[in-house]
């Protein structure tokens, strides 16, 4: 969950990949499967080659530019740059990020990309992310078509180059959701919550559901002792530390009935507005803001469905997960190795 300034973003080089294509004018035409992988219960993982080497690295649909571990940097002997001012990445945290690195070669799948710059992780955060190996984020996913089978614990990645008006056959039976994107790609949809009209972002790097401060208490009326409870586990510390159980959530004919909501106070502005100094005249920047979309959709209601996301034609397709879904981790989860599931933020 991370959110960005104007930084370059990865240059997608090698689309004409190994998948069968098919013609692009054809009544039948789908989006060709370039790559399918297993998924971790607590966070969605791809296996990502980076200068020969193997990692882990989660798919986080909710940030803006992927990113890289100072551990894994160091390994692989990557010197850090830092990027110009006004081009910083502010988490949710409020931790800024503002070092990158640039590997020689990098492979997802089919894709194999040459020159591709990684914003460099904390070496600590409140939000996790310093928990994974790196994070591939919509700088890098929105050149594709995504899958998120969730009951079967699969996602897959799919290109349109062949086929650019069709999703793939299951979307026929699907709830289509329209959405936007912002200027960091985030997929922004309508939704209201217990009769309140606001905006959400579908986030597969949260592991949990969150609200931003301000619309709970501005819309709710919500506040610690009035509404809200403390999360259990939660210390002084946590970044989410309360919580609310709200009745319902709608999305354009999809209904997720009482679920319970995180409150994430706004450090990310917090922290943008401090280190950019804007003057109280001045308008409210929404690029690295959490406000800016007071709802974010986590893995915890998610994971209730199967999502298939078209980010060319701005369209999410949404069923309900198959029977195999349960609210419990699987026997054996797919984590791979060299990562740790992700911490409720």
């Amino acid at each position: 969950m991370t959110r960005a300034g104007p930084f370059a973003r990865l240059a997608v080089a090698a689309l004409a990949m190994t998948a069968a294509a098919c013609p692009a004018h054809a009544e039948n035409c789908r989006p060709a499967t370039l790559a399918s992988f297993g998924m971790g219960f607590l966070a969605v993982f791809v296996p990502v080659t980076i200068d020969g080497q193997n990692y882990a690295f989660m798919v986080d649909t909710g940030g803006s530019l992927s990113t890289l571990s100072p551990a894994v940097a160091s390994t692989l002997n990557l010197a850090p740059a830092t990027i110009a001012k006004g081009e910083e990445t502010f988490m949710t945290d409020g931790t800024m990020l503002d070092r990158f690195v640039t590997v020689g070669a990098l492979q997802i799948g089919a894709a194999k990309l040459a020159g591709v710059r990684f914003m460099l992780q904390p070496q600590q955060s409140r939000a996790g992310i310093n928990h994974f190996a790196g994070t591939v984020a919509p700088d890098f996913l929105r050149n594709f078509d995504l899958d998120f089978d969730f009951g079967r614990n699969t996602m897959s990645l799919l290109s349109r180059q062949d086929c650019p008006a069709r999703a793939a056959p299951w979307t026929d039976t699907a709830i289509a959701v329209p959405f936007q994107t912002d200027a960091a790609h985030h997929i922004v949809v309508p939704v209201k919550i217990d009769g309140v009209q606001t905006t959400a972002a579908i986030d597969t790097g949260s592991s949990t559901t969150v609200m931003s401060a301000l619309l709970a208490e501005r819309d709710f009326h919500l506040a610690p002792g009035k509404g809200l409870q403390e999360r259990p586990g939660a210390t002084a510390r946590s970044l989410v530390r309360y919580q609310h159980a709200f009745q319902t959530l709608k999305l354009n004919g999809v209904e997720i009935d009482r679920l319970t909501i995180g409150i994430l106070p706004d450090e990310m502005a917090s922290t943008a507005i401090a280190h950019h100094q804007f003057k109280l005249a001045e308008r409210r920047p929404t690029g690295p803001v959490m406000n800016a979309v007071p709802l974010i959709i986590g893995l915890d209601q998610l994971r209730k469905f199967h999502l298939y996301v078209d980010y060319k034609n701005e369209m999410l397709y949404v069923a309900a997960a198959s029977a195999s879904y349960s609210e419990s981790p699987p026997q054996q989860p797919i984590t791979p190795a060299a990562t740790q599931p992700a911490p409720t933020p």
